[in-house]
């Protein structure tokens, strides 16, 4: 009974490693995606200022600044509360993973750089884009 216990749990661990190593490379995938985004956005805003272009443009690509990166926000606030979980899980049953984490200086495992890079930067992008479209309306 013990070793069928051991078992499913050694298991269960095993899917929770695969589930959160698939997730980091999703979300790895995805800030590079953002990061490709928003440089095509500041080029064409930067562009737009250069040659004077309607204020209609500008508006329009800081606003889709402003719209992207609070649906980047979402996501990916959505995705580190549940890799998150799956981490606290993986803790309570697998102690060489608690025993890693602690090891390499994360206090039981709790703590990722997804968050810094999830949350942190593209909310320095919605500050840069709200200043652009308050920058396009003035000038206006």
């Amino acid at each position: 009974m013990q070793a069928s216990a051991d078992a499913n749990r050694e298991k269960e661990a095993q899917v929770l490693r695969t589930w959160i190593r698939h997730e980091d490379e999703i979300f790895g995938n995805r800030m590079n995606w953002l990061l490709v985004a928003q440089a095509m956005l500041y080029a064409s805003f930067a562009a737009a200022l250069a040659t004077n272009h309607a204020s209609w443009f500008q508006w329009l690509i800081s606003g889709l600044g402003i719209v992207i990166t609070i649906v980047w926000l979402h996501i990916a606030r959505l995705q580190i509360r549940q890799l998150k979980r799956w981490r606290e899980r993986l803790l309570g049953i697998d102690p060489f993973y608690k025993e890693m984490f602690t090891e390499y200086g994360v206090p039981g495992g709790k703590h990722h750089v997804n968050e810094f890079m999830g949350i942190v930067i593209p909310f320095i992008f919605l500050v840069s884009w709200v200043l652009a479209f308050v920058l396009s309306l003035q000038l206006a």
